[in-house]
């Protein structure tokens, strides 16, 4: 298992997965979970399907025995356990959190992102992202974050979200629910990866 970055707390733990494996590779680890593996049968590539057997992989690492289903909003539940996930190429993340609900989002940079920067940029962000790629990747992946955080979160990023630099990292405002709540927010580069995470 090709885990690359694992942080564990007293009551949180995330992990972050590099797919090197092919997926036959992936299926027979797999094999003793409990899962309808039809699935992946209904995926168009490749990748997709060695994504979503690593992320089962990555929750039996880090719960074993719970298995991952879904609201019908499409938010991933965990019995037991506050959950996210995301995936990225060859990526996938994982965090879960036994008390508080969790967000965790990956992104590869791509100059794609700049084209559509002033679709979820306020002002201010333009001003200090200054069209870096990875400014712009990160203010993105951090509201992506957020917005997995609050299940029934506002999907108007530009509006309701904004990303600070503080003097030690980010912080994110968003308008929920009528009220303006604030997180901190932990981001990192992996390789050409931005990797988003926050904690209620």
């Amino acid at each position: 298992m090709g885990v690359i970055i694992q942080h564990k707390s007293k009551e949180s733990e995330h992990l972050v997965w590099h797919i090197n494996e092919a997926v036959d590779v992936l299926k027979k680890m797999a094999n003793s979970l409990n899962y309808d593996f039809s699935i992946l049968d209904t995926f168009k590539s490749v990748e997709r399907q060695a994504q979503w057997l690593a992320v089962r992989l990555l929750c039996n690492k880090l719960a074993p025995g719970k298995l991952i289903s879904y609201k019908d909003s499409g938010q991933p539940t965990l019995d037991g356990f506050k959950i996210s996930i995301s995936h990225s190429h060859n990526l996938v993340a994982i965090s879960i959190n036994q008390l508080r609900d969790t967000g965790i989002d990956i992104q590869m940079l791509s100059d794609k992102i700049l084209r559509i920067q002033d679709k979820f940029l306020s002002k201010s962000e333009t001003d200090w992202a200054r069209n870096n790629l990875e400014m712009v990747t990160a203010i993105w992946s951090i509201k992506e974050a957020m917005y997995k955080l609050y299940g029934n979160a506002s999907p108007y990023f530009k509006q309701d979200y904004e990303v600070l630099q503080t003097g030690t990292g980010y912080q994110c405002n968003m308008t929920y629910q009528n009220t303006k709540v604030t997180k901190d927010i932990q981001l990192r580069m992996y390789d050409k990866f931005v990797i988003a995470l926050v904690n209620d």
